[in-house]
């Protein structure tokens, strides 16, 4: 057997192998290269070539079950997960293809194509959601009866939170806004529809839950007079003396005072023996302004 040296087109080594075979690639791994650069993308002799539905169906039929030759097979990458560089790459690849129009999504102009499973359905009519309702309530009993857990939960979400507004600060001004926009169905306390008949007998306007955000602080004003920029809070007694309340209320009050607000706050004890007083307060405040 005569062998001759031929040059490698990939490496650009040089190698023995036998003349009657026509070899150009030195082993199986330039070879891989040689046909990824020969055969893929553009180089492939079937780039941008258009076949009829009929042919489609006939080339996918003929590789059905026992004449695929993955059949039975698992795919050599399955359960390999992919690295944060092939990700990199198929992502920008997909957003340079959306761009050029190559990839064309198949819902694009459609309306009314996607609809969702439980429209229209709760858990008084449909199984699955009363069920999946139930999971959820016990979860979150579980979580909250478990002092440790609902801690680090607690801390968790703050901490990934602070993280996101530090990162993102327009997102952070954009919940504001949406949030301040959101209609509660808040009930008035017993204190605060004394303060507002108070109010109303000495002839002031006023707003109740006025929102309220800046970069300090965001809230709803139990009862606000706008014009004048006077905010008025009705406090209970057991609830905002808890220590996390009270550092909640500063934060609310600097806030308001950095915005150029007057703000009252009168507690549950001092509305419920002498509301009069409490609006006179307020009075005199409106009358200057």
């Amino acid at each position: 057997m005569i062998s001759m040296k031929t040059m490698c087109t990939i490496c650009k080594k040089p190698f023995e192998h036998p003349d009657y075979i026509k070899k150009i690639t030195c082993s199986k791994k330039c070879t891989g290269k040689y046909y990824s650069i020969k055969f893929s993308g553009r180089n492939s002799p079937n780039f941008d070539v258009k076949r009829s539905r009929e042919t489609r169906e006939k080339m996918s039929s003929a590789k059905l079950g026992v004449k695929n030759p993955m059949y039975g097979k698992l795919p050599w990458n399955k359960g390999i997960p992919w690295s944060i560089e092939t990700t990199k790459k198929i992502s920008n690849t997909k957003k340079r293809l959306y761009k050029i129009g190559r990839i064309v999504p198949w819902n694009k102009g459609k309306k009314n194509v996607q609809i969702v499973w439980n429209k229209g359905l709760n858990k008084n009519t449909d199984k699955r959601i009363s069920l999946l309702s139930f999971k959820l309530k016990e979860a979150k009993k579980r979580l909250l009866n478990d002092p440790i857990k609902s801690i680090r939960y607690r801390k968790k979400l703050s901490r990934i939170h602070k993280e996101l507004y530090l990162k993102f600060p327009e997102e952070r001004q954009r919940l504001i806004i949406a949030r301040s926009k959101i209609v509660y169905p808040k009930k008035n306390t017993s204190i605060e529809i004394k303060m507002q008949q108070a109010l109303k007998q000495k002839n002031i306007d006023f707003i109740i839950n006025f929102p309220f955000y800046n970069s300090i602080c965001e809230t709803r004003i139990d009862i606000a007079i706008p014009d004048k920029k006077i905010a008025i809070f009705c406090d209970g007694d057991y609830w905002h003396n808890l220590p996390t309340y009270k550092k909640r209320d500063r934060r609310i009050n600097l806030g308001l005072i950095k915005g150029g607000w007057k703000v009252f706050r009168f507690w549950e004890n001092e509305i419920n023996s002498n509301v009069d007083n409490c609006a006179s307060k307020v009075m005199e405040i409106y009358r200057v302004h």
